[in-house]
Parts: C-alpha cells; structure tokens; sequence
C-alpha cells in the first residue's frame, strides 16, 4: 500500500468535505456497486496530481485494499461500466466539477465534441 507523507506546501481541495462524504461511504463498503466504482475512480483522477489531502490519498489506498482491487483493474472496470450505458441517477451534483468532464475525456476519448457535449448536458439534466 502507498502511503502518503507530509510534504509542505499542502492545501486543502475545495470539494474536500463532499468528497470525503464519499469516502467514507465507500471505506465500508464490502461490495461495492457500479456507482461506488465510479466515485473512487473519480476521486483517484481528482487527487492523484493534487499537492496535499494525503488523508484522502490514503483512505484511496485503503478502500482498494479493502475491495482487493489495483488502479488499473478498477479503471479498467469503470470503463467498462461507462460504455454500457451507465449513467448516474441523482447523483449529479456529486459529479459536477473536476469529476465528471475527465472521466468522460478518459473513459470516452473517441467520441466527438459534440457526443461528448451532448452527453454532458444530458447527465446534468437527468
């Protein structure tokens, strides 16, 4: 397991308190659903280049220890769970933000502007 130390110059993400909501939700989930799946690989994309929030790196870490899953296998998964169709039910607000644009550009990277535009606007209408 890595874990993440200390290194100055830390700060604090704007969305910390929703996303450690999540977190521990997810920490104690023996299985997880699709949803959960999408949240932490979410999270992982949001905090791994982030300078600081080493508690939520760590519990990352924790939470794919605990489902005995790797980055790899999880994003491998959640791709998998976007290309069939899968689309959050109120759970909007939750993906608005840094979340939900790169994992469309991640999971999504043959898709058009306007594809990408469309769908987009389509979960944050739903």
């Amino acid at each position: 397991m890595i874990q993440y130390l200390f290194m100055g110059n830390e700060q604090t993400h704007p969305l910390h308190e929703t996303d450690k909501n999540i977190i521990d939700s997810l920490i104690t989930k023996k299985t997880p659903e699709d949803l959960d799946y999408i949240n932490l690989a979410r999270l992982i994309n949001r905090y791994t280049n982030f300078p600081g929030e080493i508690e939520i790196k760590n519990d990352i870490e924790k939470i794919l220890n605990f489902w005995k899953i790797t980055k790899n296998e999880l994003f491998s998964k959640t791709k998998i769970i976007w290309s069939k169709s899968f689309r959050p039910s109120n759970t909007n607000k939750d993906l608005v933000g840094s979340g939900l644009i790169p994992q469309i550009e991640f999971y999504l990277p043959n898709f058009s502007s306007t594809n990408k535009c469309f769908l987009i606007h389509q979960t944050l209408k739903s």
